[in-house]
């Protein structure tokens, strides 16, 4: 699958490697392949690299098991503060606090969206995430804008995950994403809310330098300025 984002960057993933790639400068990218070094003096290691040219410069040396281990670690941090800022909420407060619900795309609504920022019918067709995509993303969402008092409605489709959106009093947007839980050892039956973001700005940067060091540090600077040096 091809992304392209914003004029800016085009990402190229598949189930083998992902590449990032400037559109505008050198032909540079990151290359990062998702299968170990199969032979020679990195074998059994993972090997993101850049490329400019014909100068490929290799930026890290994994152990899988490692990165895995990290990946779980993010998994359960990222769960863990979800559920810490997770409150329950009923859809009366949220009206009175002035939020509005995005009333959920069906599955034929999802694909029609998604269909629409390809760049031809084939389904492994570019996907364009431009502005003018971000513009007919806001259009849809605006017009599906519904109160909350519409998740008392038996017909809504409570299985989704809701989004709901407000500005606050100094006029900036907030965002909270809505979970209805039905049945839970550990919860009482309805609404619960959790503010997006829900982790702060340098979360990422924070946890890979606890758990990689000042060497996952120096690659996260390396890419920055690779692309934006």
């Amino acid at each position: 699958m091809r992304i392209d984002l914003f004029g800016h960057l085009v990402v190229d993933i598949n189930e083998n490697r992902c590449v990032i790639a400037q559109k505008s400068r050198d032909g540079r990218h990151l290359t990062f392949h998702f299968r170990p070094q199969p032979s020679g003096r990195y074998a059994g290691l993972l090997t993101p690299h850049t490329t400019i040219g014909r100068v490929r410069r290799t930026l890290m040396r994994l152990r899988p098991d490692r990165l895995h281990r990290l990946g779980d670690r993010i998994g359960e941090d990222l769960a863990a503060s979800f559920r810490a800022k997770t409150r329950p909420v009923n859809p009366t407060e949220l009206d009175t606090e002035g939020w509005a619900v995005i009333y959920p795309l069906d599955d034929e609504e999802n694909k029609a969206l998604f269909d629409s920022l390809r760049s031809d019918q084939n389904p492994r067709a570019e996907l364009r995430l431009d502005e003018a995509a971000m513009e007919e993303f806001g259009r849809t969402f605006l017009e599906r804008l519904v109160s909350p008092l519409a998740l008392d409605d038996p017909e809504f489709p409570c299985g989704e995950q809701v989004w709901a959106m407000r500005a606050n009093d100094r006029g900036e947007p907030e965002t909270l994403v809505l979970v209805f839980r039905a049945d839970s050892q550990r919860d009482s039956p309805g609404w619960y809310a959790t503010p997006v973001p829900f982790v702060s700005p340098d979360y990422f940067e924070r946890l890979v330098g606890e758990y990689c060091g000042p060497t996952g540090l120096k690659m996260l600077k390396q890419v920055d300025r690779f692309f934006n040096g």
